[in-house]
Formats: C-alpha cells, structure tokens, sequence
C-alpha cells in the first residue's frame, strides 16, 4: 500500500515537472509570434453598432497561407470576441467567430 502510495505521488510530480515545462515553452513560444503576418493583411471596414473601427480579414481576400497561419493562431488561443488575442507588443486585438471559418476580425487597441 505504501509502494503504491510513493509510486502515485511521484507520478504526480512527474506530471507537474511536465505541465510547468509545457506552460513555459508556450510562454516562450508566444513573445515569439509577431504582429506582422496579421498587419500584412488586407482588412474591410465592417459597419457595427457596439465597435468602432472594427476590420475583417477574409481568406479569399488575402495569401492563403498567411492568413491560414493567422487564423490557425486565433483557433489555437480560442480567441472570440470576449476572449480576444493579442500580445503587450501588438497594436491590435483579433478574433474570430466559430460559425465562420472564412474570416476573422480586428480592432485598434485604444
């Protein structure tokens, strides 16, 4: 019972060493993701009643692979509207909305 016990509680810390590793790396890894693949963009100006300036990217306006890299990016943050990606560094705020996957939107950080 006691070996069992030892085994189980090393197991737990096996499992803490591996997800503080994970969040560090993704930490890392996001000062590493530019603003400048979603500058590059082209955006329209899209009319709503509860954000100003609000912009839209849709694929078949832009690169496919730039903008899959984007888009991908905002899936991965599970970025929407009120969970919006974006880095200290950026100028902007970006997400998307599940039932579209064709565009995705943008607003100036004030």
């Amino acid at each position: 019972m006691v070996d069992h016990a030892n085994a189980e509680e090393a197991n737990a810390v096996n499992m803490k060493q591996r997800v503080s590793e994970v969040v560090g790396l993704k930490e890392k890894l996001g000062t590493c993701i530019s603003e400048i693949d979603f500058l590059n963009l082209k955006y329209q100006q899209v009319k709503s009643d509860k954000i100003k300036n609000l912009e839209c990217a849709f694929k078949s306006d832009n690169p496919r692979d730039t903008w899959q890299r984007c888009f991908n990016i905002l899936k991965q943050n599970r970025a929407d509207i009120k969970n919006h990606y974006t880095l200290a560094e950026f100028s902007f705020y970006y997400w998307f909305y599940e039932k579209y996957d064709d565009r995705f939107y943008r607003v100036k950080k004030a």
